[in-house]
């Protein structure tokens, strides 16, 4: 069981993520980075290991308001509707977490 870095982490399923909160600027150049801009009207999870998923994109622009506030995806805690953020500092397949049974 190793730690992998999370520019490697898929985005398609479930991993398990080392977070901390602090580990991200929260600012950059004046302006929330993308991790504290889903912070801010939601929370975050807690440091340590933390079962996450990739989503939560929020687009709130339409015909009427075309400049209306846009977030990319993120990471979140998994079961959480994608209102808990969480900044991952590195990663492993949920796999090599669980234990093998022995029988």
């Amino acid at each position: 069981m190793a730690w992998l870095p999370m520019k490697d982490a898929p985005k398609d399923r479930p991993i398990l993520g080392w977070c901390i909160h602090e580990a991200d600027a929260y600012h950059d150049e004046g302006k929330l980075t993308l991790y504290a801009a889903h912070v801010e009207g939601m929370s975050h999870g807690e440091d340590g290991p933390n079962v996450l998923v990739w989503g939560g994109s929020y687009d709130d622009s339409s015909y009427e308001n075309p400049t209306g506030g846009y977030l990319p995806d993120w990471w979140h805690l998994k079961g959480s509707e994608d209102e808990v953020a969480a900044y991952p500092v590195a990663w492993m397949p949920i796999e090599d977490f669980i234990p093998e049974i022995d029988k």
